[in-house]
């Protein structure tokens, strides 16, 4: 059992089960698109909080892209 979990550690089969015909690949895609999702929803509420309720979303160049009430 040792030499089992040992092996794991050093090499997982996780490794080996991505490819464009796998299942893993997906959910790992989903849960990325997900938590990319949550981040942005955290960083508006937190500039509405610092604006008074107002998100505003600016642009590099300085331009306003949206603006929203939270």
């Amino acid at each position: 059992m040792f030499l089992a979990i040992f092996l794991f550690n050093i090499i997982h089969p996780g490794r080996y089960l991505i490819g464009p015909e796998s299942d893993f690949a997906l959910e790992k895609a989903e849960m990325k698109a997900a938590k990319k999702a949550k981040k942005e929803e955290k960083k508006r509420e937190k500039m509405a909080k610092k604006n008074g309720g107002v998100y505003v979303k600016e642009t590099s160049d300085g331009s306003v892209e949206g603006m929203e009430m939270v």
